[in-house]
């Protein structure tokens, strides 16, 4: 009879030791006092109590005050491996002090001496920067802005801009995209396109920098909008909207053969006029007004109109649509 009271009440000693580490004296973030670095996040579900989930901060101790990881390695730790410089966040804690930090809707990231431990979050929870855990946090439906809140949308990462995520129906599961490396997603052009100053896209092909003839981009239809991607044209090219390719435009600057007025191949917008003066052929180049631009009407003979295409990416000359830089010809 002895030996069964002892073990109920080693059982029961169990119990409550369990029932301690668990306990959630609210919503925050709390140590656990059997482990070394060890903590565990509170947060509430639907049935009016709280989820527990435990984590630590990979050998090193837990500050409960400041609630982050400190850089002091626990008594059980000798050393502790730095992360590899090709991990995807580590750019995150650099030269930041240590805490914990969203680096995207569904990641949390632990900066520790510089280093980064990431925590991928579940179904339903987010990463939501909150004081009572000391900074990010992996949190039920919660922010907003990582949510569905209407339906047939699209939404950029609040904490990523290179990521977005579509949403079929109000409250539904967000399906994540991710645009290519040095783009990001603009939410009302519905696209994904270079942080460059570029126009959106409207309709598919490549197209010159409207600031640079040095610079032209491409638009891709994909299911999700308008994938966009930048380039630049080798020193001394500029990009020709007709032939689609890197050329040197100055084969294209105008020579007066007689007299009249004739297009600028270089823009559509200006025109050279050809006179003798002193026995020479001279020529000057004019330029007509914003939206208008040169029609010719015979050889040598032409006009200023009104430019209905303005807007509109593309054109019939060759390097019409964008500035040339200074001093390229």
């Amino acid at each position: 009879m002895a030996f069964y009271n002892i073990l109920i009440l080693m059982l029961m000693g169990v119990v409550c030791a369990v029932a301690e580490e668990l306990h959630c004296p609210g919503v925050g973030r709390f140590p656990d006092p059997k482990s070394c670095g060890a903590y565990y996040d509170c947060t509430p579900n639907n049935a009016g109590g709280y989820d527990i989930t435990n984590d630590d901060c990979r050998g090193y101790t837990y500050d409960t005050a400041n609630r982050i990881c400190t850089d002091k390695m626990c008594p059980t730790r000798s050393k502790r491996g730095v992360t590899p410089d090709n991990h995807p966040y580590s750019r995150l804690c650099e030269n930041r002090p240590d805490g914990f930090l969203c680096a995207n809707c569904k990641t949390v990231v632990v900066c520790v001496k510089g280093q980064a431990f990431a925590r991928r979050c579940i179904e339903n929870f987010f990463c939501s920067k909150m004081p009572e855990f000391g900074g990010g946090v992996c949190y039920p439906d919660e922010p907003v802005e990582c949510t569905c809140v209407r339906a047939n949308d699209f939404i950029v990462d609040p904490y990523d801009p290179q990521r977005f995520y579509s949403c079929r129906d109000v409250g539904s599961k967000p399906t994540a995209y991710k645009c290519p490396d040095g783009m990001v997603f603009d939410e009302s052009a519905r696209e994904c396109h270079g942080t460059d100053d570029l126009p959106p896209c409207t309709v598919p092909g490549t197209f010159a920098k409207p600031s640079n003839c040095s610079e032209y981009y491409t638009c891709i239809s994909v299911k999700y909008g308008w994938l966009q991607k930048p380039f630049t044209c080798s020193a001394g090219t500029a990009f020709n909207s007709v032939s689609g390719i890197c050329e040197n435009p100055c084969v294209y600057q105008h020579v007066c053969q007689q007299e009249g007025r004739y297009p600028d191949l270089l823009n559509k917008r200006n025109y050279f006029e050809c006179y003798m003066l002193d026995g020479q052929l001279k020529q000057m180049r004019y330029q007509c007004p914003e939206k208008y631009r040169w029609e010719i009407l015979s050889p040598g003979v032409g006009r200023c109109i009104e430019d209905h295409e303005y807007d509109r990416p593309g054109s019939d000359t060759l390097f019409s649509e964008c500035i040339m830089p200074q001093g390229m010809c």
